[in-house]
């Protein structure tokens, strides 16, 4: 096996190889990388031969919070062998990257592997964490049933209020620029009404929707009744798999239940784009506790009839002896902001 690690440049290059993956992960994507440039965050890719073959690719992004920096790897990397010479050769290149700019461990977030590839990370030095950045288990639908099989799978409140939501004149309509204005403005009451923070930069959604949907990645739906938007979501339309990514609903008009129409939908626009799958992005794991982040939406979503699926777990590799400070840190805030937020 010889193994080189080379940058790629070229997008054609990593998104040919990417878009032959089941589950197609957009936040490998060019596209993804290039929204990380915009919010100030330094973007590595780089390709892994085996001679003449591709048979892997890492998106990186370097992340510098207030409390610890990072490398990070989010759905990555994606790989085609786990083999133990590839995967050392491919973490001595993050490690010298996190090195050279004073990083404090490497994140990888893979989302599907099996036991002897976690035996290999940890092999090269990888050790397991629990601090998931994006969510642990989400809730897929399989867009190859026909219309009316995906309408049988919800359960029975769920499809009645699919149908009477639009009954009672509430419209979906595709928006634009101005409706991420809306769609800001109402997370921010979502978040003071459901007791959750919302502490991401300045134009975080704006900079994410101008640079995504101008390759065609996502668009924005707005659920309005009497031209009163009710409730927005960001959804994302990459390779096999179209994905709820970001909702917020008014306080207004509760009893109009607009998010099931909203939901359903974006459904039907992810199965007319020909994606296999659509995505809730995010669901509690079975067994969770009422606090667990995702708890308050999880019911929600799987009521559409979602297969809930969890992923493999997150793995760092400390490259600097602040690491173990920076995981205190990082593993403390959570709780602390929890207590804030009441």
């Amino acid at each position: 096996m010889s193994i080189q690690i080379s940058e790629i440049s070229d997008k054609d290059t990593l998104e040919t190889y990417l878009l032959k993956q089941q589950h197609t992960p957009f936040l490998q994507s060019y596209e993804w990388g290039d929204f990380q440039e915009k919010i100030g965050n330094k973007v590595y890719r780089f390709g892994i031969f085996d001679g003449e073959y591709l048979v892997g690719i890492v998106s990186a992004f370097q992340i510098k919070a207030k409390y610890n920096s990072y490398l990070y790897i989010p759905w990555g990397p994606m790989l085609s062998v786990w083999k133990e010479v590839l995967v050392k050769e491919m973490t001595d290149k993050l490690i010298e990257i996190a090195k050279k700019e004073n990083l404090d461990f490497v994140r990888l977030e893979p989302r599907v592997i099996n036991e002897s590839d976690i035996e290999t990370l940890e092999k090269v030095g990888f050790r397991q964490s629990k601090s998931f950045t994006q969510p642990e288990c989400t809730a897929i639908i399989d867009l190859s049933k026909s219309e009316e099989e995906l309408l049988s799978v919800m359960s029975d409140s769920t499809r009645y209020n699919v149908r009477n939501v639009e009954r009672k004149g509430v419209q979906i309509r595709k928006g634009g620029i101005k409706d991420v204005d809306t769609f800001d403005k109402l997370l921010k009451e979502t978040a003071e009404r459901h007791k959750f923070t919302t502490d991401i930069h300045s134009n975080y959604y704006k900079n994410q929707y101008e640079t995504l949907h101008e390759e065609g990645i996502i668009d924005v739906f707005v659920a309005e009744f009497e031209k009163e938007p009710l409730a927005v979501s960001l959804v994302t339309f990459f390779g096999d798999t179209a994905t709820y990514l970001h909702a917020a609903s008014s306080r207004n008009q509760p009893k109009l239940r607009a998010p099931y129409l909203l939901v359903w939908k974006s459904i039907l626009e992810g199965k007319s784009r020909g994606h296999k799958y659509f995505d809730f992005w995010g669901v509690s794991p079975v067994n969770a506790l009422s606090s667990h982040p995702w708890s308050g939406v999880t019911s929600f979503k799987l009521s559409f009839g979602a297969e809930r699926v969890c992923y493999a777990p997150v793995f760092d590799y400390p490259t600097s002896n602040k690491y173990l400070l920076a995981k205190f840190i990082e593993v403390a805030r959570k709780p602390a902001k929890k207590i804030l937020r009441f």
